[in-house]
Formats: structure tokens, C-alpha cells, sequence
């Protein structure tokens, strides 16, 4: 049975939108945040060494993949991270690039990297010769949306890409 005109206005006048309205006021303000955060917000890109012994040398001299050919400045800051429980105790050693070759031939960057020991407190805790560890080198500050962006354009692109064609001659 369907609810009369004079009982559904009367429903109506009872119950207030107060709840539904604070529903959409805190949503509406959290969307906000959220766009905000999506625009402003600055993620840190790094590009990460192969891995590499630890002499205790301020000039070390390291490989980088394929992927950072011409990312790689003379100048950029960078940190050695070293493995283990030396790594773990003292952190991020701060270091500098000092050169970059960009080997083509070889699909690498060899980068030469002075790293800044002194700056470094060993307290209770000396120096382990012959560690391993990787230098980190930040290449790019990105918002979310930019990288959104970026990995939306990737993907458009791959699948626009021609494919071989992969038909077999049966006979």
C-alpha cells in the first residue's frame, strides 16, 4: 500500500537533513584535501646504483642501469647507503657527483662520486672496510598528478604501439 501525500509530508517536516547534509559538507572537504594533496604533494625519484664495495675511499667510482642515461648531472647530491648493520647504525652517507659518463655502447652510466666520510659519525661504531652499499641519487621531484599523468601517457602509448605480427604459415 502506497504512503498517503499528508503522511509523507509530515515524514518529511519530522526528520531533518542534518545528517545527510554534515555527510556531504565532511566528504566534499576530504575530496578537497585529497585534490590538494593530488596537486601539491612532491614525490622524490631516485635512481639507485648498482651495488658496490666500500673502500673507505672519498671518490668511488659507480655503475648505473640503462635508465639513467642522461638523467645524471655533474653537481647533483646524492647519498651512499651502505648495507648491513653499518648501514642501519650511521644512515645515509651525503655525496656529490663529480662526473658522469654515459656509456652507450655498453648501456650504462658510469658516474665518479665523491662521498663526504667526514661528515659521518662513527662513535663506538668504526668503519668496516669492504662493505657493500649503493649510491642513491634523487633525479626528479613529481607531483602525484604529474606521475598519474605520466604513467596514463606510458600506457597509451604501449598499447598504441605496433605489434609484430605474429601469423604462422601452416602449410
Amino acid at each position: 500500500m502506497a504512503t498517503s501525500f499528508p503522511n509523507s509530508m509530515r515524514s518529511l517536516q519530522i526528520h531533518s537533513p542534518r545528517k545527510t547534509i554534515l555527510g556531504l559538507i565532511l566528504s566534499s572537504v576530504l575530496m578537497i584535501v585529497w585534490l590538494v594533496w593530488l596537486l601539491v604533494a612532491q614525490i622524490h625519484l631516485y635512481e639507485v646504483s648498482e651495488t658496490i664495495l666500500v673502500t673507505g675511499n672519498e671518490v668511488v667510482t659507480v655503475t648505473f642501469p640503462s635508465e639513467a642515461i642522461g638523467l645524471l648531472k655533474r653537481g647533483q647530491t646524492a647519498s651512499l647507503m651502505l648495507d648491513g648493520r653499518v648501514g642501519a647504525k650511521i644512515g645515509p652517507v651525503p655525496a656529490i657527483i663529480l662526473n658522469v659518463n654515459d656509456n652507450l655502447e655498453e648501456n650504462i652510466v658510469e658516474a665518479s662520486v665523491l662521498v663526504y666520510w667526514d661528515e659521518v659519525a662513527f662513535d663506538n661504531f668504526p668503519f668496516e672496510s669492504g662493505a657493500e652499499g649503493q649510491i642513491q641519487v634523487e633525479i626528479e621531484q613529481i607531483s602525484p598528478i604529474a606521475l598519474i599523468m605520466r604513467s596514463a601517457k606510458s600506457a597509451i602509448e604501449a598499447a598504441s604501439a605496433p605489434t609484430p605480427d605474429n601469423t604462422n604459415d601452416a602449410n
